[in-house]
């Protein structure tokens, strides 16, 4: 069975142009396994863009975890098995996210565009007493942590990925549960 689905892969990159897969067998003891997925991703080219989709759910989350340890960013890619969900993807962001969390300050400037959706540049600079240089400068990685986007117009928005990352919930949100 592993011999047919590795020769499809094989099939797949060679007609989409892709380099050919290599198969590589992993011991299944937690040490060993993360160590050789290191060992086996450290020289391949990046980015990592990798599907987890099938297979044991021990090795993507052996996968997961040697990608956290190497400090990699990578696309996650999962199929589910059925259902009306065609693919989820989880972004190379959130490892970045997760090496680097967002500091006090950061969290301060979140807190005020989530309270006040739509809010501009200038407007976040006085609320929270800092230049609008140092503002851009923070939301340049805020919008590369995925979790403040530009508006139609000049204001600024929280993601969805705010609830998700911070313990900030944004107010559309609150008012919602007191409905």
């Amino acid at each position: 069975a592993v011999k047919r689905a590795f020769d499809g892969l094989k099939g797949f990159t060679s007609r989409a142009g892709l380099r050919d897969p290599e198969l590589i067998e992993l011991p299944l003891n937690t040490p060993d396994a993360i160590y050789t997925i290191i060992n086996t991703l450290r020289d391949r080219p990046r980015p990592f863009i990798v599907d987890l989709s099938g297979g044991m759910r021990v090795l993507a989350v052996y996968v997961m975890t040697a990608l956290l340890l190497m400090k990699e960013d990578a696309d996650i890619y999962l199929q589910p098995e059925t259902g009306t969900i065609t693919e989820t993807v989880i972004p190379k962001e959130l490892f970045e996210f997760m090496r680097s969390p967002l500091t006090p300050t950061e969290i301060e400037v979140l807190k005020e565009i989530s309270n006040n959706p739509g809010i501009t540049i200038s407007e976040l600079a006085k609320a929270t007493s800092k230049s609008e240089k140092t503002i851009r400068n923070m939301l340049a990685r805020l919008r590369k942590l995925l979790v403040v986007q530009k508006g139609r117009r000049a204001g600024l928005y929280p993601t969805k990925w705010v609830k998700t990352l911070t313990p900030i919930k944004p107010k559309e949100e609150e008012e919602s549960f007191l409905h």
